[in-house]
């Protein structure tokens, strides 16, 4: 029942026949309610609607960049991706601090041989000047 009905059943009601007084009060009651009803949920779907639509604006503020270029990629290609840009699978990173960490030994070692000759060259000098 919209307000317009309810308002004729009011005007109704009020100039209505005592025989008649009962049924139009009834039928404006179950109106009073349906209205009652209809606005409550009403308000509810407005709060509803508004939540959404400030989700949407926030969405369309948000900066739009564009994740990828070409066609269309498939979801393995994409982890091949991924993992190429993390340095690999685990074992080619395995492999790769393997041999970061043989360079450094080898530069380690290269420098105990150069210390060593150093060593060996002062300890002939002072040999030298000692006897």
């Amino acid at each position: 029942m919209t307000d317009r009905a309810l308002q004729r059943h009011a005007d109704a009601l009020e100039i209505a026949t005592p025989s008649r007084k009962g049924i139009l009060q009834e039928q404006f009651k179950k109106g009073a309610l349906i209205v009652a009803k209809c606005s409550a949920q009403l308000r509810a779907t407005l709060a509803e609607n508004t939540a959404a639509e400030r989700e949407r604006k926030a969405q369309k503020a948000q900066p739009k960049r564009q994740l990828q270029t070409g066609g269309t990629i498939y979801a393995h290609k994409a982890r091949v991706r991924q993992r190429d840009m993390e340095g690999g699978t685990q074992l080619q990173r395995a492999l790769t601090r393997e041999s970061l960490l043989e360079i450094e030994l080898e530069e380690l070692t290269g420098l105990r041989e150069n210390e060593r000759k150093v060593y060996a060259e002062w300890r002939r000098e002072f040999d030298q000047n000692n006897s």
